[in-house]
């Protein structure tokens, strides 16, 4: 296999937990999990991030759609570093996500 072009990322797999009000635990996060997840965004450790929904919808959307999680692909030297960046997220440190579910995974792609 041929080396050019590979990229290493990690893929983040973050249901949301059942414990508790998610809704309202996300709603109180918003503003800092926006300025975190910009700021991750700007200096290139978040590539992609969304929600991921629990049923299809179609834009524009006619209202809030219900989330049952996130999906991040995120720049790290490792799978330890990928882990720690996970952790500093908003929607982890407040109990959002069900952490025992969380699934990160090495990508390898090419660009």
């Amino acid at each position: 296999m041929s080396q050019a072009n590979l990229t290493l990322s990690y893929y983040v797999w973050a249901p949301d937990s059942k414990a508790g009000d998610v809704a309202q635990k996300r709603q109180a996060i918003l503003a800092e999990y926006t300025d975190w997840h910009t700021a991750r965004l700007a200096d290139g450790s978040v590539q992609y991030g969304g929600a991921i929904l629990t049923k299809d919808t179609k834009l524009p959307l006619a209202s809030n759609p219900e989330v049952a999680g996130t999906i991040l692909i995120v720049k790290a030297a490792s799978l330890e570093a990928a882990h720690k960046l996970v952790e500093q997220d908003p929607c982890y440190k407040a109990g959002v996500w069900d952490t025992s579910a969380l699934k990160i995974a090495p990508v390898l792609s090419r660009t």
